[in-house]
């Protein structure tokens, strides 16, 4: 992985390319875009920085396209309305940046590529697959349970027009809950149900997912979801990451997701690991309180993940990091700086899912490989 770092007078691109080993393959590229000494500007002006930051990055790594954009933002219900027809083909969450600005962005390019746009997906093909992003998939039902019941079936009836269901081609979910503390809960139990549903079960295997504190541009939407879906792989491709010395399966307290999933292509792998907070391997949360022991948990968590995927800290493309109490910001910092200086890398206002947690992590890590039993990415 090759990083560098654009800096602006009012803003820090964090900027993470993959180049294959192969001459024939395409890069990737994952970017963190912040803005800084922005607290004397309002929203509006704030905005036009990070789009001015985003026309430089795109100049950066031209001609590549641009697959995927999600936005932090501190005041979805007020900010939402800077941006053009919020919620499609981009991705709001109202997660507010600890750096003391009102906005930052997660985006993702691909140096070759076919893509089509249509409401809240981007589809991304490429010679042997075919990639689904989805965005913002919402529903405005009565409470958390009926909301997450709707947009995964949704998700389920749109990945259906293309021959796809969830046991086999459901990759990654992202699911924003508005007030965790008190809608997680519904939130579990409805996703379980669709699953069991779908087939999906401790016997066979969940989805890797981040599960969080986020607010919609919608005070009524009370869930939210980002999702990746993939077309083409082989049974084989796909593979989960469990480290169980370290992490209990998350079904021994109730919830349903996986750790981590590998996709292998055959030029590179895609490792995606879900949420990660200081947890053992009963599910029992570790050092309470105390900020500075639960970080260093959560990389150990971390670390042994992307070992069992032969991957490392170094094959980091991005990592975002949620905290439950914006006071902890500055040691939370202090830490992943320096466990992982060069990483693109944000830091939001996010409480997690369970209250003693005070701090969790997702990421993505690309490492080449070459497999001549599979089609390159």
């Amino acid at each position: 992985m090759e990083y560098k770092v654009l800096l602006g007078k009012y803003s820090e691109i964090q900027l993470a390319t993959f180049s294959p080993a192969t001459n024939n393959g395409t890069n990737e590229y994952h970017a963190l875009i912040k803005l800084k000494e922005v607290s004397h500007m309002n929203a509006t002006e704030q905005v036009s920085l990070l789009k001015k930051a985003f026309e430089k990055l795109q100049e950066e790594i031209f001609p590549a396209s641009l697959v995927w954009k999600r936005y932090f933002l501190s005041d979805p219900c007020n900010q939402y309305e800077l941006f053009e027809s919020p919620g499609q083909l981009m991705s709001l969450v109202g997660q507010a940046p600890l750096d003391g600005s009102k906005i930052a962005m997660w985006c993702y390019f691909i140096q070759e590529g076919q893509l089509a746009a249509d409401d809240h997906l981007v589809t991304l093909s490429r010679p042997d697959y075919k990639h689904y992003y989805y965005y913002g998939l919402k529903d405005l039902s009565e409470g958390p349970y009926a909301q997450t019941i709707k947009l995964f079936n949704n998700l389920k009836e749109s990945m259906a027009l293309n021959s796809l269901n969830m046991a086999e081609h459901l990759i990654r979910t992202w699911v924003y809950v508005q007030a965790v503390d008190i809608n997680y809960e519904g939130m579990v139990k409805a996703r379980r149900e669709v699953f069991e549903q779908e087939g999906l079960s401790e016997n066979t295997h969940y989805v890797s997912s981040t599960g969080i504190e986020g607010r919609h541009y919608l005070p009524s939407s009370l869930v939210f979801m980002d999702a990746y879906v993939l077309e083409g792989l082989k049974e084989e491709q796909l593979r989960f990451l469990y480290a169980p010395e370290h992490l209990s399966p998350t079904q021994v307290y109730g919830v349903t997701f996986e750790r981590g999933t590998t996709i292998e292509y055959g030029d590179r792998r895609h490792v995606f690991i879900s949420g990660t907070a200081s947890i053992d391997n009963r599910g029992r949360t570790l050092y309470s309180m105390d900020i500075q022991a639960q970080t260093e948990r959560m990389f150990e968590n971390v670390e042994a993940l992307l070992s069992e995927a032969g991957a490392g800290f170094g094959d980091l493309a991005h990592v975002i990091v949620y905290l439950r109490d914006m006071a902890d910001y500055g040691v939370v910092k202090s830490l992943v700086n320096t466990k992982l200086p060069e990483v693109p890398q944000v830091f939001v206002l996010a409480p997690v899912c369970r209250t003693q947690w005070l701090v969790e992590m997702e990421c993505m890590a690309i490492l080449p490989v070459s497999d001549n039993d599979f089609a390159p990415f």
